[in-house]
């Protein structure tokens, strides 16, 4: 089957697919009344969760044969001969298929115990396919531009909600990880994703080998003081190599560093991994890194910091803290600039927050089971104001704007994760669009 799109559109033909006809079962958009078995009525009770791994297409399906309830696997395909093309009359993993789901019904199929499965197809109205058609064949910036901002608003903010949330469980990987390798350290953890965030991107894996090479129990000893925390950090990450003879502040940490280095049997990083091209001086990573070290200076015990927080709205606030005199008026060691508090931006801070903070709070009440923690977290997003870049500029362009950090975050997931790669039958601001018999195309 395929369609030919209108005039609005290039002209097109889409194959009917797997894909869609999986959507039309799962919303029961198709017409019900004359499904029958051996000469028996078959009553669609419940279509079953759709099973996106491998093995039968929806799971616990619910139908009615005749007096007889059956509750068990069904299987989509566009014609019923693909049963036995992808080999499934062989495959013991689709011997509890009830019920076979087709578009065209053009051969008998059986189970590999010989058993014979019973069919239907299934009819629909054309206007679904046709709303379909068009997203697949859009150029937009996304599939639904032109047609989103006719979407219901509580639909989209359900969307976004659920939407966030993914993004948030797509950002757990890293810290799984951590907590493996330092034995579910949950204090290491959290300074390792911090230090790692100081990174931007650009310099976020020099940052995250930095705070491996210097442990938080080391940090943690020197953290009331300073002077000693910036010769650590300074000294570990390499920046103390070089002989600054005239800058007095710099021969002082190198002095401090070589005693720490002793003490603790240290080893520098090379001081080549950093990154400084096509930085702003105030993104330097010697600007960031005294950041840093203010942070875990004003709150030595960051762990602690984020559930002595009554408030988590103001959380970041306590990312922005005063760093010590001399990056006053110096943006790297040896050269003097022209005076500038270089504390950490609002946004900066918040962006940490969002990015790094929120997922770890995530993780640890997951692990924990602590259903609490994790409203909480959500709540901290709602109440954070949305980011504000390129792609977000974009969203606006076409009506969406988002009214909290949890709803920009979800945008950026959603165009990444679901627009670019046409997944608009899974979205659910695009299957509202496809399910429209009336069509937004025709407002």
């Amino acid at each position: 089957m395929k369609v030919i799109l209108g005039a609005t559109q290039s002209l097109r033909f889409i194959d009917m697919n797997e894909e869609f006809l999986s959507f039309l079962w799962k919303y029961g958009l198709y017409e019900s009344g004359n499904f029958f078995s051996e000469g028996e009525k078959i009553e669609i009770i419940h279509p079953g969760e759709h099973n996106t791994d491998s093995g039968p297409d929806f799971f616990n399906t619910r139908i009615k044969i005749g007096d007889t309830i059956w509750v068990g696997n069904a299987e989509i395909h566009v014609k019923a001969s693909d049963w036995n093309r992808h080999n499934h009359d062989q495959n013991s993993a689709f011997d509890n298929v009830i019920l076979h789901v087709t578009y065209e019904n053009d051969i008998p199929v059986y189970t590999s115990k010989g058993l014979k499965i019973p069919a239907i197809e299934l009819t629909f109205d054309q206007q679904y396919l046709t709303n379909y058609s068009v997203l697949m064949a859009d150029q937009q910036w996304i599939p639904c531009g032109d047609q989103v901002n006719k979407v219901d608003r509580f639909i989209i903010s359900a969307w976004l909600n659920k939407v966030g949330i993914e993004r948030l469980e797509c950002r757990i990987e890293p810290i799984h990880k951590n907590l493996a390798d330092t034995t579910n350290n949950w204090e290491e953890v959290l300074y390792r994703q911090i230090s790692r965030s100081f990174g931007f991107h650009v310099n976020s894996f020099p940052f995250e080998s930095l705070a491996k090479t210097t442990p938080f129990h080391i940090v943690k000893k020197h953290a009331h003081d300073l002077f000693q925390l910036e010769a650590l950090f300074f000294g570990q990450s390499g920046f103390l190599e070089n002989d600054y003879s005239d800058d007095v502040y710099y021969i002082r940490l190198k002095k401090e560093y070589e005693f720490l280095k002793t003490k603790y049997t240290l080893r520098p990083m090379d001081v080549h991994l950093w990154k400084f091209m096509r930085l702003r001086p105030v993104n330097f990573p010697t600007v960031r890194i005294a950041q840093l070290a203010a942070l875990i200076h004003h709150h030595q015990s960051l762990f602690s910091l984020l559930f002595e927080k009554e408030q988590l709205s103001t959380l970041y606030h306590s990312i922005v803290d005063d760093l010590s005199e001399y990056w006053n008026t110096h943006y790297s060691f040896g050269k003097v600039s022209q005076f500038q508090k270089k504390t950490l931006g609002s946004e900066s801070a918040a962006s940490i927050t969002i990015n790094t903070v929120i997922p770890f709070f995530f993780v640890y009440g997951t692990v924990m089971g602590n259903r609490d923690i994790l409203d909480r977290v959500l709540q901290f997003l709602e109440m954070i104001s949305p980011e504000d870049n390129a792609e977000i500029t974009n969203w606006k362009k076409v009506g969406i704007v988002p009214f909290n950090a949890l709803e920009s975050q979800a945008l950026l997931q959603l165009r990444s994760h679901y627009c670019v790669k046409r997944r608009c039958l899974e979205c659910g601001i695009g299957s509202r669009i496809i399910r429209n018999i009336h069509s937004y195309l025709n407002q």
